[in-house]
């Protein structure tokens, strides 16, 4: 990774490959385990070293844990500000859920259209997340999200379940544009997820979680929505660049974060004003075509096969301190 003392963030490894030797350096604890991604996460929940990570987050002086995110392990990143930024928009705009958006690049993909990067926007209100990298605020986590994972093996159905049980806020669930992750496009069938042991197969596991938690298309359509895909509720266009102050004091490492962005957040936090964020992307001088090589050719986070999922814990110097999960 580059730059990693500018982490804003603390990293957890859940591990479901054989080597009982795995490490990982730049990650603050290893946690091994066998199973789907989030039957992991919901028995990572119940270690007593989720207890006093919990603990030390929310009691630390002067440091409170507000973001957790879990991460799949065939993402590609391009460099530590990607997640940086992700959580310093996530922030500032206080949101419940949200996701980096997808990269709009040749052999990237997702089923749902608006869940690809616009680069005109900084973030857009939606009606539904993907599971591959999805951003919970902590105490979300804790008291809605948490629950859902406890018959959670494939992940199926609980993007749509999670806005549904927020009762679709207009402006607390996001796609954020301001940066994007690479998904490589596979053949589920041969995917390794669905060759791991489980009680049901993944369709079952929807209509399961459907069912249990009293999800159905006909309450988004009451709403306008389509029944099954990614709606956008608002957008947030990115606004011509202002003016930013120096924020050293603000943000650790925020040489890898374009100023303008840093600036316009500590503005949001300190004022409380309506404010729109505006922002130079990352690597605005690349291109677009440049973009997509530099994420598919130095990853930060190419996790390969038998690494079930990675936590991010996000944090701001001497004020608060976040946490997201990668997974």
């Amino acid at each position: 990774m580059t730059d990693p003392e500018h982490a804003t963030w603390d990293l957890y490894l859940i591990y479901y490959g054989s080597n009982p030797a795995k490490s990982c350096p730049l990650c603050t604890k290893v946690f091994a385990g066998q199973g789907a991604k989030w039957r992991l996460a919901w028995r990572f929940t119940l270690h007593s070293d989720w207890q006093l990570i919990r603990k030390a987050y929310k009691s630390a002086e002067g440091v409170v844990c507000t973001a957790i995110s879990f991460i799949d392990d065939d993402l590609e990143v391009a460099g530590g500000e990607v997640l940086n930024t992700a959580l310093a928009v996530f922030e500032a705009f206080d949101l419940l859920i949200a996701q980096p958006s997808v990269c709009n690049e040749p052999g990237s993909w997702t089923p749902y259209r608006a869940l690809f990067t616009v680069r005109s926007m900084v973030l857009r209100y939606v009606n539904m997340v993907e599971i591959m990298a999805p951003i919970f605020e902590m105490e979300l986590f804790d008291r809605m999200v948490r629950p859902t994972l406890f018959d959670a093996y494939f992940g199926w159905g609980l993007d749509w379940l999670w806005p549904a049980l927020l009762s679709y806020p207009p402006d607390k669930v996001a796609v954020i544009d301001e940066v994007c992750v690479y998904h490589p496009k596979t053949d589920r069938k041969n995917s390794a997820l669905y060759k791991l042991e489980a009680p049901m197969t993944a369709r079952e596991e929807a209509n399961l979680h459907i069912t249990e938690w009293g999800w159905s298309p006909e309450g988004r359509a009451v709403r306008g929505f389509s029944s099954y895909s990614c709606d956008v509720i608002s957008e947030v266009a990115r606004p011509s660049p202002i003016a930013a102050p120096n924020l050293s004091n603000f943000l650790p490492g925020n040489n890898t974060m374009p100023s303008i962005v840093a600036g316009g957040i500590k503005h949001w936090l300190t004022r409380k004003e309506p404010f729109r964020l505006s922002s130079v992307r990352v690597w605005s001088d690349l291109g677009l075509n440049q973009l997509g090589l530099l994420v598919r050719t130095i990853p930060v986070f190419i996790v390969g096969a038998g690494i079930a999922s990675v936590m991010l814990y996000r944090k701001k110097r001497r004020s608060v301190k976040r946490k997201i999960t990668l997974g």
